[in-house]
Parts: structure tokens; sequence; C-alpha cells
């Protein structure tokens, strides 16, 4: 029978409200001398640099464990799911908060949280294309709006619990050509009973985000929630019903033979190799800011309340970016979208120095904002681009490759930091950030019209899900 709009709805709005609780990992940038400064408190030669090797190991937990929430999802129900992995999540933090040792932080603040956002992650989104199937940009970008604002949200809750009387880092450890502000003793002590409050809302907001969220079962075949309007009942409709089953097949109930075998095609094809590398070389920066913007600006603007701030309003450039680029690029052709992205970047890359040097945080704020916008539209316009490639069931698994590239650029951002910054500095390290922001753009305009064509081969394409256009629109 049919799904009234108002069920509809909640389930992206229960896709919302769990994303808010996976923005908590991108607060890392705001929070991260917070937990350095506290681990100081028993290891003295403790450094940020090796802090920040917590936020690209969550980030590829995340990504190891996303293929297996639609899974458990099919398997044992959203909301049970949901459920599951959100109070796990809250546990681990709570636990962290007891911790003096930095490895023991780092599984329990980290790994396990990583692991447990990966699950819901892959649930949210999909669950609102079952009911949207013909919007899955607009409700991508409705879902992980969530996502930004739940890092605005705690950046701001995190900075006014450990520092509410705005108290300057006065602890100073040079290290290598960077100079590095840390917090004294009593503002450190307040981290762990801010890990505990923090835990305690991600139960609060991830349950209702659980009790929101409810598809019967995954398999279209069995359900008519779709027969709504004008919609028809048909597999090429519904991409979760596709990544479902591919899952469903991967662990065993199907032969993977024609599931390894379009894989492997796909991965020797010019198209996965140009996303590959393209989308590498253009997130490298950004995550290399998120992580730093703090640090880097403790030097030039000792405010910290200003500079969380500052994080915050990025988060809110970041959500904001997730849902206009998702919306972009249902309109507009990828390969000029993408490159709007990487101009902005390279503008923020050559401005950030300058802006930070000024002291002043009305430069540098609107600079670090926008290094989150053009940063967030690779999230959601690489999804969309490789399904419209690879197709719903294939494409699955090849996002999930490119996805993970992600992860890759992640951590090349924290070696940068935590090894060539100390010894170039800031400066230096930007201009080779921004010669490897490049290497998108020369390989784009290298590409005639031919070459577009040969990297969307038929052989890829489900017929029915995105209507062919004629080469030169093929990224439409």
């Amino acid at each position: 029978m049919p799904v009234s709009f108002i069920k509809r709805a909640s389930v992206v709005a229960g896709g919302f409200f769990s994303q808010v609780i996976l923005g908590a990992f991108y607060i890392w940038g705001g929070v991260s001398i917070y937990f350095a400064s506290h681990l100081r408190q028993y290891d003295k030669s403790f450094s940020i640099a090796l802090a920040n090797i917590a936020f690209p190991f969550t980030d590829i937990c995340l990504h190891l464990s996303m293929p297996f929430g639609v899974a458990l999802a099919e398997r044992f129900g959203t909301r049970l799911v949901i459920f599951v992995f959100v109070t796990i999540d809250a546990i681990s933090v709570f636990l962290s908060s007891y911790t003096t040792t930095f490895w023991f932080f780092f599984l329990s603040y980290a790994i396990v949280p990583g692991l447990c956002k990966g699950v819901v992650n892959m649930i949210t989104c999909y669950a609102g294309w079952v009911y949207f199937p013909n919007h899955r940009g607009r409700v991508a970008g409705i879902v992980y709006l969530g996502f930004g604002l739940g890092t605005f949200f705690y950046t701001l809750l995190a900075t006014m619990l450990v520092n509410p009387a705005n108290a300057r880092p006065t602890v100073e450890v040079i290290e290598g050509q960077v100079t590095t502000f840390y917090f004294t003793d009593d503002i450190a002590s307040r981290v762990p009973q801010t890990l505990r409050i923090l835990s305690a809302t991600y139960i609060v907001i991830g349950w209702l985000g659980a009790l929101l969220i409810h598809v019967p079962h995954f398999d279209i075949e069995k359900h008519s929630m779709l027969e709504h309007d004008s919609l028809r009942r048909t597999k090429s409709m519904d991409a979760l019903a596709y990544a479902a089953s591919s899952v469903h097949s991967f662990v065993g109930d199907q032969s993977r033979t024609t599931l390894e075998k379009e894989v492997k095609r796909a991965v020797r094809s010019k198209a996965f190799w140009i996303l590959l590398i393209s989308g590498f070389c253009s997130t490298v920066f950004g995550f290399f800011a998120l992580t730093t913007y703090k640090t880097y600006g403790l030097q030039f603007i000792q405010d910290d309340n200003t500079l969380s701030v500052i994080g915050s309003f990025g988060a809110i450039a970041s959500a904001f970016g997730r849902c206009f680029w998702g919306f972009v690029v249902d309109k507009l052709a990828f390969i000029k979208v993408y490159v709007v992205m990487i101009l902005g970047l390279l503008f923020s890359t050559l401005l950030i120095a300058p802006a930070a040097e000024s002291s002043n945080p009305f430069l540098y704020g609107p600079i670090i904002c926008a290094i989150f916008f053009f940063e967030a539209g690779h999230f959601t316009i690489f999804p969309m681009i490789t399904v419209r490639i690879f197709g719903d069931s294939y494409g699955f698994y090849i996002n999930g490759i490119i996805s993970f590239n992600f992860c890759t650029s992640n951590l090349v951002s924290f070696i940068i930091a935590s090894t060539l910054l100390p010894q170039i500095g800031f400066d230096n390290l930007l201009r080779i950030l921004y010669m490897i922001q490049l290497l998108p753009l020369l390989i784009i305009f290298v590409l005639d019209e031919k070459e577009i064509e040969r990297m969307h081969p038929d052989h890829f394409r489900i017929s029915g899900v995105f209507p062919t256009k004629s080469p030169k629109n093929r990224f439409n």
C-alpha cells in the first residue's frame, strides 16, 4: 500500500538526526588541542602531531565498516542496527574519558566509534533513497546536512565545556619550524567530563534518529513502498535494493563470479583511475586544513573561542556545501561542478596564510569556511558520478573504493602534517599542496570529448537507471 509523505519524510529526518552524531567525527580540528593538552598531563613529551593520527584512522574505520551497514540492516532491520551501533559508539566515547594513555584513547575514541559510524552512515542515505528514488541528490544533501550541523553543534559544545572562560593556551612548545600552544592542566582537566557529556548526547540524538527511520525490508520485490503517485515498482529505481542484493551476494548467497568480473573491468577503466587520482589530489589540502586550522590559527589569533566559532561556521559551510553540491550535480555536468570546486580550493590555498598572519579573524574565518564548503562537495558528487558511470549494483562497490581513497588522502595529510610540516613550515607546505591540487585540472583539460565518452563504457551502465545522453553530456 502507498506510503504517506509524512512517513517518507520522517525517514529522511531520521537520517538527518543520525548524521548529527556522525558529524561529531569532524570536530577533531577544533578539539584536538584539548585532547593533546589533556594527555600531556600524563606524558609531557606527547604532541599534537601524534594526536592527529586519530582523525584519519577514524575515517579509515568508518569506510571499512560502511559496506556492512546495508547487509546488517537487511537482516536485522534499520532501526535495531542504528540503536545498537549508536549505543556502542556512545559507550566507547564514555570509556575514553577514563584513559590516561594515548593508545587506549585512540582505540576508544577513534577506532571503535569510527567502525560504528561507518555502519550507520550507509543506512541513513540509502533508506531515504528507498522512498525518494528520483531525488537522490536532494536526499543525500538533506541527510548529510545533519553531518555538518553535528560538527557545528559539537564543536561549540566541546569548547563551552572545556574552556568556558576563553582562556588562552599558554604552554608554548617549539617543534621544528612550528610553534604549538597547549592549554594548562586546569583547562585540560575538564576533558574527561566533556567526553561523558558528549556520549550522553549521542544516545539521545542517535536514538531519536533510529526511531524515525523505519524501512521494513530493503527487498523492493516484497514491499510496495514505492507505489506512490507516479512511481513504478521497478528495480532500476531503487538504489538500496540493488546495494543490498549486491552485499547479499557478496556474503555468499549468490555466485560472486559476475560481481568480481564486473568490478575488475570497472577498475581497469579510465573513468575509475581518473576519479581515483583526481579525488585524492583535490582533497589532501582540505583534510590538512580541517585538522590544523585551529593549531595554525592560534599562532596568530590567540582566541580559542573565536577559532572554535570559525570552525563551527566552517561546519555550517560544509553542511551547506554537501547539500548545495548535491543539488547542483543533479542539474549540471559533473566536470563543470568539479572544476569550480577545485578552483575554489586553489584560491583558498593561496589566501589562508596571509589571512592567518593578518591576525584578523574576519579574514581568516571566511577562508576556512570556503575550504570546508568546497571540500564537502567531494563527498556528495563523487558517489553520484560513480553510480552514474558504473550503475547501481557495481557502482556500490566502486564507490566504496573511491570513498576509501578519500581516507588515503586524509592519512597522507596527517603524514604531511606530522613529518614535513615541522621541517619546512606552513608556507612551503602550502606551496606543495597547491601543486598537488593542480593535477586534477591538468587531467580534465587534456581530455577531449571522445576520451570523456570512453570514460562511460556502455557495459557498465544499467539500462533504465539513468537516461543515456549524448557523448558531450555524458557527465550530466
